[in-house]
């Protein structure tokens, strides 16, 4: 599975790797130049690439690696500078060009300071806020006084609050959260027509810090009464409402709410409530074990099937693993027998498990697939291959996953030498710091 880096990447390789983030999209730029890639990186810096982009971190520091390895971060400033004003938000994603040039701005480049100015007046005039976080990151108390002078702060779309919040947390962390108050309280002796402003980044301020204490967040524990109530109103929404983020408060109810919903269950005979009630016990251990659960398999219905796989993954038995690994050899889907087997699997069990990461599958199933493996082996340490995790490696789309692969690695023994080179420009920042120092 090694890459070669006496061997360069054709252009395809090149955006394959640019699109998980890996770090050889460095170390080749380093060793070949950019005249083979040019394309790609520019494509890189003006689309988001991640395969998540809700979880996964951005790639714009990786881009900024790449970019100084090119030699040319002038060409790439400008083009990106020239480009900007006209990429289409429908097509493109400026924002992540903004970053790029963000991270130039930080390091001293006038011109890509400049830009990122541009671009947030151009848009502030709007109400947008979304470059709020690279201006106050580049001009730090001055982007706060430009901010409250360009923004038209009673038309900012409710919506868009947590962007602010966001903006003021990364300056917070970056500079330090006391710092960053004691800059917002020197402006509030402003105008008077900005005062109301900058009180307003300070209760912002605020909220962050509230929110970086993680004792201060306080999520109640749902009665067996809210719960059941919870049920009720997504069965009368319908099927679909039954089926998304239904009882995620499970992980913290108490075993006697989990032992009166599985009694609920094993009597339920309305089909949204029973499908709702099995939907719940993904959550937390069915407390009347796999028996109950296994005629679901063969219903009809196929979310029930599915959300019976998904309960029957919480439970030990060796008749979850027969169920899973008959369903390997007759087509089912290789993320769901990999999460059964995740309590249930033996060592003998490896070349299945093996089999299923060498396999060519649409990223998202091949992601799912990722996290069910990773699952296991964090359960089995008799089965922590390290080829399975190699495969995994090579093929996963998810930087995040990538973290808890080479951490399994490194539990079993020394990274091969062509991950430890390129590891350290991982786009992901928590990859690179598993890099020893």
């Amino acid at each position: 599975m090694a890459y070669d880096i006496e061997k360069p990447l054709s252009a395809a390789e090149y955006r394959d790797a640019l699109w998980k983030g890996l770090g050889r999209t460095v170390l080749f730029v380093q060793r070949y130049g950019d005249a083979d890639y040019r394309e790609e990186i520019v494509r890189g810096c003006i689309c988001d690439l991640r395969f998540d982009r809700q979880t996964m971190q951005d790639h714009s520091d990786q881009l900024f690696d790449i970019i100084v390895a090119t030699g040319a971060s002038d060409w790439y400033i400008n083009h990106l500078t020239e480009v900007l004003p006209t990429l289409d938000s429908e097509q493109f994603d400026p924002w992540q060009a903004v970053a790029v040039l963000r991270r130039f701005a930080e390091s001293g480049a006038l011109k890509a300071r400049a830009a990122v100015i541009e671009a947030f007046d151009r848009d502030a005039a709007n109400g947008n806020v979304e470059y709020l976080d690279d201006l106050l990151l580049v001009e730090g108390a001055q982007g706060l006084v430009r901010a409250a002078r360009s923004l038209p702060w009673q038309s900012i779309k409710e919506d868009d609050q947590w962007r602010v919040w966001g903006a003021v947390e990364q300056w917070s962390e970056r500079d330090g959260h006391d710092a960053v108050r004691a800059q917002i309280r020197a402006l509030l002796p402003a105008p008077t027509q900005l005062r109301p402003r900058f009180e307003y980044l300070e209760a912002k301020w605020l909220e962050v810090e509230s929110r970086r204490d993680k004792r201060s967040w306080s999520n109640p524990v749902p009665t067996y009464d809210e719960l059941v109530g919870l049920l009720d109103a997504r069965v009368r929404r319908g099927r679909e409402s039954v089926l998304t983020y239904l009882f995620l408060p499970m992980k913290n109810v108490s075993p006697e709410t989990v032992e009166r919903l599985g009694r609920d269950l094993l009597d339920e005979s309305d089909p949204l409530r029973r499908l709702g009630l099995v939907k719940a016990f993904r959550h937390r251990p069915f407390p009347f074990g796999h028996e109950p659960l296994m005629p679901f398999l063969e219903s009809a219905d196929e979310d029930l099937r599915f959300v019976a796989m998904q309960a029957l993954a919480k439970l030990r038995h060796p008749d979850i693993r027969q169920y899973a690994l008959e369903g390997e050899r007759t087509g089912l889907r290789p993320d769901l027998v990999a999460e059964m087997l995740k309590l249930n699997a033996l060592p003998e069990d490896e070349s299945v498990l093996l089999d299923f990461a060498r396999r060519e599958l649409d990223p998202k199933i091949y992601h799912s697939v990722t996290i069910g493996l990773l699952r296991l082996m964090e359960s089995h340490s008799d089965i922590r291959s390290r080829e399975i995790c190699f495969q995994l490696y090579e093929r996963g789309a998810c930087s995040m996953c990538r973290t808890g692969i080479v951490d399994l690695l490194m539990k079993s023994g020394p990274l091969p030498e062509w991950i430890s080179a390129e590891l350290p420009y991982d786009s992901e920042r928590h990859t690179r710091e598993l890099m020893p120092a």
